[in-house]
């Protein structure tokens, strides 16, 4: 497992942004790319008796973003899933993948808990 890299695709039927009330405010359908490297547990001593070295943690790292379908429920009115243009999803999916780089720690990744 050491230096494991894995590259996955993660599709959200439901990938959801909630506003300061806690409304679901921006709603998507989306596939994050991303990639996934194995941490490495703390070895105190190598085999030959040498000093080890330090745990390193596991990393994730958002490679890409793209956006299927949204929903701006509560930002417009009487409107569920909006049509996407492509200028609109590249916005999106740009405005998305900020979001995503920013809280990328406590997102709970699905591929993440398989790793």
């Amino acid at each position: 497992m050491k230096n494991q890299i894995k590259i996955v695709e993660e599709r959200w039927d439901t990938f959801s942004i909630f506003n300061s009330q806690g409304d679901a405010t921006l709603v998507f359908d989306v596939t994050f790319e991303l990639q996934l490297i194995a941490g490495e547990p703390e070895v105190r001593y190598l085999s030959n008796g040498d000093p080890g070295h330090p745990a390193t943690a596991s990393q994730v790292e958002l490679l890409g973003v793209e956006i299927h379908a949204a929903n701006i429920a509560g930002v417009m009115d009487n409107v569920d899933e909006i049509d996407l243009t492509p200028a609109s999803k590249k916005a999106l999916e740009v405005m998305l993948f900020a979001y995503a780089e920013e809280n990328l720690h406590s997102i709970e990744w699905k591929q993440w808990e398989d790793f």
